[in-house]
């Protein structure tokens, strides 16, 4: 807890807060009171000072509690936001959770092709299981028939940033990005070692 911090925020807040103008005003009508209506009655200078600090302090506890709650709040906001800096993965690795649960045959499927061969990077959507002159580079290939709305599933893949569409000519073509392919074989030697 840093204490100079606190104190800043405390100060700051203080001056917003009616609580710190009501006790010099409460101290002022207590003084009007006691010489309108006990005016033989003299108190000493500190019984004025003692009730101002005590009402400060009593009206203030409140708002000091919540400067440190506020501070302790910031404090771990703070390091949640390191740690996801620190591991810029973490977040790809939630979203593709989010994908995993969201898609797991497609996702399955795509783990199983690049486990085979893990230097594949672009992959086609067909309609039906033709054949398909791929020329020299190897592809993939995932079918409408096997995957239900597999534009959709595809499309959000290209939303969250792990596909590009590279279509040239009517097939429609795509390419992974490397984070993908990292969380997709991550994934499968997790599943290996699970086994």
């Amino acid at each position: 807890m840093r204490l100079p911090g606190v104190l800043r925020s405390y100060s700051v807040r203080l001056l917003e807060f009616w609580i710190f103008w009501f006790w010099f005003f409460a101290l002022d009508a207590l003084g009007l009171v006691i010489d309108t209506f006990v005016p033989t009655f003299s108190p000493p200078r500190w019984l004025y000072v003692l009730i101002a600090v005590l009402g400060f302090l009593v009206g203030n506890i409140k708002l000091f509690a919540e400067s440190e709650s506020q501070e302790r709040v910031l404090e771990s906001r703070i390091l949640v936001l390191e740690a996801t800096l620190s591991d810029p993965m973490a977040r790809l690795r939630s979203r593709f959770q989010e994908l995993a649960d969201m898609m797991p045959q497609l996702i399955a499927e795509m783990r199983e092709d690049l486990t085979r061969d893990p230097f594949v990077r672009e992959f086609f959507t067909l309609t039906n299981k033709g054949v398909m002159n791929y020329g020299h580079t190897p592809r993939l290939t995932y079918y409408y028939e096997e995957h239900g709305s597999l534009d959709g599933k595809v499309q959000i893949l290209e939303n969250m940033g792990f596909v590009h569409d590279t279509t040239v000519t009517q097939a429609r073509k795509y390419r992974m990005t490397e984070e993908f392919v990292k969380l997709l074989l991550a994934d499968a030697t997790d599943v290996v070692r699970s086994v």
